[in-house]
């Protein structure tokens, strides 16, 4: 029955508002598997102690984190890293696994950028005039099983689970609880700057022989057990391996402080954390990584990584998708864009999406950047548009041609799109998420040649861009003409 104006009656709507909320509340059984990264800051508390101006370098490193772990990812929404929480001078971080492949290309991402960061820390210590070689930089990687548990099940098993913060309608706050996230931790507290620290679990997962199919054949020859400890409330206590990932084991000891290279044995260098991982390797008595194919069916990991890699082979994008939006992170997403154009405007910088892109494959379009907490947006687009494409751009900072969406799978990312111009003359960079950066004559782009396709609005946004700068130059020339609509 239909009232006036074609609505459902009352109890019909209620109804059907409540079968809308039970078909979109998440079951208790489902799953995802997650894989968590760690970044901290070593000596951090030292630091303080040294800095009058400490917060500076302090908030750095939170943006440094972000920008590097999340903000450079040129991979699709479902497979990019997010920020699960902070806890003191530590930035965690979190993101499902959808094929087994993402794993070691994860770490390696991870090792790459925990590096980067390190360097970035030591430099601006070096220009503020802070005690330079204090802070470091160390990370840590660990997978689980996660049960997304909305409502506490006790038909089923559910060793990790996602729970909400609050217990308040539609929450959007969650956390991760379980041993294996407990695990993570512990195995944290052994790792050392500028490497990668892997738990046990993840060590088995890596060692299936489809996960790292991507990778020559002695990539597994970069994972060392270094040491054996200890950990509390793991293994009941039984010894469990400390694994490191460095892509250049001949060097690892320029990773090493000076006193860290000395031997304890002929010198009183005290107790630390990692004193006997360091000595071990830098003697060259690590382990292969394959040594805990014979540990981990004594404690039971096996029978769970058995359980992760039968559960990334049958992951569904769809439920990604679903599972994103339940979680996804209170903080605003903003990206910022830049059409940049030669100096005298008769040209644009254009790169060519990938053809593997979920949206708008083989399309050119303008680079673009996340912003960070903190980041100003113009900082943002220059040091984006030089890291990937080796460009020197200058930001028209009054110049705005407008806003933009960016289409997710589930939702809409607001933009906004500056001018910026830059010389012609030097030839572009090409990273992996672009298959091609030119120069392009600004006249061709209303008749494109050889069938090139645009992402939407970007010849009308050109347009502008040509327009609005013509009127800039012309205002510095001609500093007495106005402006007029």
């Amino acid at each position: 029955m239909k009232t006036q104006f074609g609505e459902p009656p009352v109890e019909d709507r209620k109804k059907s508002l409540v079968q809308q909320i039970a078909a979109s509340k998440p079951t208790s059984n489902s799953i995802s598997v997650q894989l968590f990264v760690s970044l901290d800051l070593v000596n951090s508390t030292a630091f303080k102690n040294k800095a009058a101006k400490w917060p500076f370098i302090i908030d750095r490193f939170y943006n440094l984190s972000e920008s590097h772990i999340i903000g450079s990812s040129d991979i699709d929404d479902v497979d990019r890293f997010r920020v699960w929480k902070y806890i003191g001078d530590e930035v965690l971080f979190h993101r499902p696994v959808n094929k087994l492949g993402d794993i070691p290309h994860s770490i390696v991402l991870v090792f790459e950028k925990v590096n980067e960061i390190s360097r970035e820390i030591m430099s601006l210590c070096k220009e503020e005039g802070y005690p330079v070689g204090l802070l470091d930089v160390k990370a840590t990687v660990w997978i689980a099983l996660i049960h997304h548990s909305f409502d506490v099940d006790q038909s089923f098993e559910q060793k990790n689970i996602l729970r909400p913060m609050s217990q308040m309608p539609n929450t959007r706050s969650f956390d991760f609880l379980g041993p294996d996230i407990d695990s993570g931790f512990r195995v944290a507290s052994h790792a050392d700057k500028r490497k990668v620290t892997i738990s046990a679990k993840l060590g088995g997962v890596l060692l299936h022989p489809d996960c790292c199919k991507d990778f020559d054949d002695g990539f597994l020859n970069h994972f060392k057990i270094v040491y054996y400890a200890r950990l509390k409330g793991i293994w009941h206590g039984a010894p469990y391996p400390i694994i490191w990932f460095h892509r250049d084991w001949d060097n690892i000891k320029r990773t090493f402080s000076y006193a860290e290279r000395l031997d304890p044995e002929a010198h009183d260098l005290g107790e630390f954390t990692g004193r006997q991982a360091i000595y071990n390797t830098l003697r060259g008595q690590t382990m292969p990584l394959s040594d805990i194919k014979e540990v981990l069916p004594v404690h039971g990991e096996q029978r769970d990584v058995d359980g992760i890699i039968e559960a990334i082979k049958n992951v569904k994008v769809e439920d990604t998708k679903r599972y994103l939006e339940e979680v996804r992170h209170s903080q605003a997403e903003v990206h910022v864009a830049a059409i940049v154009l030669s100096n005298d405007g008769s040209k644009v910088l254009l790169a060519l999406r990938n053809s593997n892109k979920t949206t708008f494959p083989s399309h050119w379009e303008f680079g673009c950047a996340q912003l960070s907490h903190g980041d100003d947006p113009i900082d943002r687009l220059t040091k984006e548009y030089k890291n990937d494409f080796g460009i020197e751009v200058k930001v028209k900072r009054d110049i705005i041609i407008g806003m933009y969406l960016v289409e997710r799978p589930d939702y809409s990312v607001p933009g906004f799109l500056f001018v910026a111009t830059a010389d012609n003359s030097i030839k572009p960079n090409r990273k992996k998420k672009h298959s091609d950066v030119q120069w392009v004559d600004v006249n061709t782009l209303e008749h494109p040649p050889n069938g090139m396709q645009y992402v939407p609005d970007l010849k009308k946004h050109v347009k502008r861009a040509v327009q609005l700068l013509d009127w800039d130059m012309n205002q510095k020339n001609h500093p007495e003409m106005q402006y007029s609509a």
